[in-house]
């Protein structure tokens, strides 16, 4: 009888050990649980909560993998736009960059230009004072020469100045 007695007792006290285990308490990681224990969490549905806890965050991880992995490919997507994008405003600044040389050099020519008309400009200038001051004194012949001289000048400094 006492066999049975202690028997009893032993299963009622295995009983309201097993009831009483959380799974927090049946986590292997944080202790070593005894015999008593392990039974305790298997009887009480702790090891079964902690196995559907789990399944649940893996879960909840593989979700935010997922997301993550789509995030990703759209960044990538969007990079790979975004270096496209620069490459063409890099090619359109390049043809900017030689336009403008272009038109440095053009301007270049057209100072050099203006700069000889100028001086041609002047050196006609100069020729018909100097045929003003002239007067009747020089020969007809010579008078005709320079004033087609000058003519022809003049018919140059016009075409080189409507160009």
């Amino acid at each position: 009888m006492n066999k049975k007695v202690l028997t009893i007792s032993f299963g009622m006290l295995f009983s309201l050990t097993a009831c009483t285990m959380t799974p927090q308490e049946c986590d292997p990681s944080i202790s070593d649980p005894s015999l008593l224990d392990k039974m305790g969490c298997v009887f009480s549905g702790s090891y079964e909560t902690r196995i559907e806890n789990k399944k649940a965050n893996i879960k909840a991880l593989r979700e935010e993998q997922r997301r993550l992995l789509q995030e990703s490919e759209e960044l990538l997507s969007e990079s790979r736009l975004v270096h496209g994008t620069l490459n063409e405003k890099q090619k359109s600044l390049d043809k900017f960059e030689l336009e403008l040389m272009d038109m440095q050099e053009r301007l270049e020519e057209k100072q050099a230009l203006s700069s000889s008309l100028k001086a041609r400009f002047d050196k006609a200038q100069n020729q018909i004072s100097t045929m003003k001051k002239t007067g009747s004194n020089a020969s007809l012949l010579q008078k005709q020469k320079e004033y087609e001289a000058l003519k022809r000048e003049v018919d140059a400094l016009n075409s080189a100045f409507n160009n």
